[in-house]
C-alpha cells in the first residue's frame, strides 16, 4: 500500500477521515494502490431476460440490460487519514459497462505538479479519469450484476 505519510505530515496524528483533502504528486497517484470499498445500485435494471449470461466488460448481442446506474468507490489509506475515488456508472444496451462522466469523478485528493504546485483543475480531472479507467472496477460492477440475474431467475 501507498505511503501518503510524507505528502500528508500536516495532517499527523489526526483520526481517519474522509474530509481533509490529501496531496499527492502525479507520480504518487500512479503508484497508488487503490482498494474497492463498494459498488452499489442507484437504480436497477427494470426487468432483465431469463437465461441471460454476462461477459467480461460487454455482453452478446442477444443480451439486452436496460440502463441500470451505480456508484463505484474505490480508496488509498493510511493510519491518518484516507484518500478516496468515487464516481457513477452505468449498464447500458447491450450490456455494457460504462462511466457515466469521466469528468465528474468525485475525490479529496487534489493533485500536485514538478515542482509541488496544485495542478490545474481540468489536468486533475483527466487524471484522475485515467486512474478510474485503470482499476478493475468494472468487475465488481459484473459481479453485482450476477448476483441481481441470480435473484431475478430464482
Amino acid at each position: 500500500m501507498m505511503n501518503l505519510n510524507r505528502a500528508t505530515a500536516a495532517n499527523a496524528g489526526r483520526k481517519p477521515s474522509y474530509c481533509p483533502f490529501i496531496r499527492l504528486s502525479i507520480v504518487e497517484l500512479t503508484n497508488a494502490d487503490f482498494e474497492h470499498r463498494r459498488t452499489e445500485w442507484q437504480s436497477l435494471p427494470a426487468l432483465l431476460p431469463t437465461g441471460s449470461a454476462l461477459g467480461t466488460r460487454t455482453f452478446s448481442d442477444e443480451t439486452y440490460f436496460p440502463t441500470a446506474t451505480g456508484i463505484a468507490a474505490w480508496e488509498i489509506s493510511t493510519p491518518s487519514q484516507s484518500g478516496w475515488l468515487d464516481w457513477d456508472w452505468a449498464v447500458v444496451a447491450g450490456g455494457i459497462i460504462t462511466l457515466i462522466n469521466p469528468s465528474d469523478i468525485r475525490s479529496n485528493l487534489v493533485l500536485l505538479d514538478r515542482q509541488n504546485r496544485l495542478l490545474p483543475m481540468h489536468d486533475t480531472t483527466a487524471m484522475l479519469a485515467a486512474t478510474v479507467y485503470q482499476l478493475p472496477w468494472r468487475e465488481h460492477v459484473e459481479t453485482l450484476l450476477s448476483r441481481y440475474l441470480e435473484l431475478a431467475s430464482g
